[in-house]
């Protein structure tokens, strides 16, 4: 009989904290730096070195050269810093909204310290599913987008435990060993959890959220992140709900380290001026990879995590018509729950649906994990938790 001194989940384990331990290492001098199937090429070798979540950072400054996939008629651009906000402006693909051929990087490029360079890959063949599919496992992702890497300008080398500093916003800069592991509740772990090792693949790459309101759904890459809201909050409740078991640091970390760089580039976003408006499912999933992380970073703007999100904007204290102290709505809109169901006209009827697939069901694990983790009151919106309550203790189905 065959014994094994590790499972596969440990292995995984394992296996990221010795690549970390490489990655770690000394800066190297490279002509050329590759990830995600993006290469950047330098005319002279630069120093470079990676951060603690695999993503590469470049002493500056320097010039690249090229990128690889090379860009062409509105495919595979790279944008230096790009903007967030209502403008809405993205030179990735020409497919997308919002594209602005001025926008996109030029090569060759000159970057300089504090210089963030998003490069993507487009879809040239159909579109495949994204990376996270519990729900609709036979769609395709909308996405016209493959992939995308960052490669971000430094005065001076990082420390090896650094997190990348956000791709859009302020350059904030927090450290691996800062992680306040203490508070995490360690509630005993379910056994159909998926290990956090295994979980980690849905964070660890870049995602790409820059672009808002539904329009965004297009910019985010297949295989680094899902395209719609309602799937980006089923996957980052998930994830939430698997740091939050009583898994050893050793076995946590694949997942938590990338789960806070998610952390770090929403904070770093909404920090330049972007939001997550209340429209249906698209802007779910957001608020809490801030909270946490900044939580988890003792970082306490980032536990704060002021601006507008979708949570909040969708759920409201009134008197629905079931007698309920709390409703949902929509948009721009009063809530279709304050007449009777007898009475609602098609937009109603259209607003419950989206009630039902892609918003309260996917506010669970969220609301689940701020208390959890004693952060309610940092959440700053009691009817969130109140509409969360009565989504899941229904006097009768219909009462949800």
């Amino acid at each position: 009989m065959r014994h094994s001194l590790f499972s596969g989940a440990t292995y995984l384990a394992l296996l990221f904290i010795l690549s970390s331990l490489l990655q770690a290492q000394a800066p190297l001098r490279l002509k050329q730096l590759s990830q995600h199937g993006i290469t950047w090429h330098f005319a002279h070798p630069v120093q470079a070195g990676r951060y603690v979540n695999g993503d590469w950072w470049v002493l500056g400054p320097v010039k690249v050269e090229r990128v690889s996939p090379l860009p062409s008629h509105g495919r595979h651009g790279s944008m230096r810093n790009p903007p967030c906000g209502k403008g809405r402006i993205q030179g990735y693909d020409s497919r997308i909204y919002g594209y602005d051929a001025k926008s996109a990087a030029r090569f060759p490029l000159a970057l300089r310290p504090g210089d963030s360079l998003v490069s993507s890959i487009s879809v040239l063949g159909s579109r495949q599913k994204h990376i996270y599919r519990p729900i609709n496992q036979g769609s395709a992702s909308r996405s016209w987008l493959r992939s995308c890497a960052i490669l971000s300008c430094v005065s001076k080398a990082p420390t090896p435990d650094s997190f990348r500093p956000a791709y859009v916003g302020p350059k904030r800069q927090h450290r691996a060993s800062s992680i306040q592991w203490q508070l995490l509740p360690g509630v005993r772990k379910l056994p159909s959890s998926t290990h956090p090792a295994k979980f980690a693949r849905m964070f660890e790459r870049p995602w790409l959220d820059h672009l808002a309101g539904w329009v965004g759904r297009a910019l985010h890459p297949y295989e680094n992140m899902p395209d719609y809201g309602r799937d980006i909050a089923l996957c980052t409740g998930e994830g939430a709900l698997i740091l939050l078991q009583d898994y050893s640091r050793t076995e946590l970390r694949p997942l938590m380290i990338p789960y806070l760089q998610l952390g770090i580039d929403l904070f770093g976003l909404q920090q330049a001026g972007h939001s997550w408006s209340a429209d249906g499912g698209h802007g779910n999933g957001r608020k809490w990879p801030i909270i946490f992380a900044g939580l988890m970073l003792k970082d306490p703007a980032m536990q704060k995590a002021p601006g507008l999100f979708s949570e909040d904007l969708q759920t409201a204290y009134s008197r629905g018509w079931n007698g309920t102290p709390v409703v949902f709505r929509m948009a721009g809109k009063g809530s279709h729950e304050s007449k009777v169901p007898a009475s609602w006209d098609a937009r109603a009827r259209k607003d419950e649906i989206y009630r039902r697939c892609c918003t309260s069901s996917v506010f669970v694990a969220h609301a689940l994990a701020a208390h959890l983790m004693n952060a309610t009151e940092l959440w700053n919106d009691p009817a969130f938790f109140l509409y969360v309550e009565r989504w899941m203790t229904p006097m009768h189905p219909k009462d949800r």
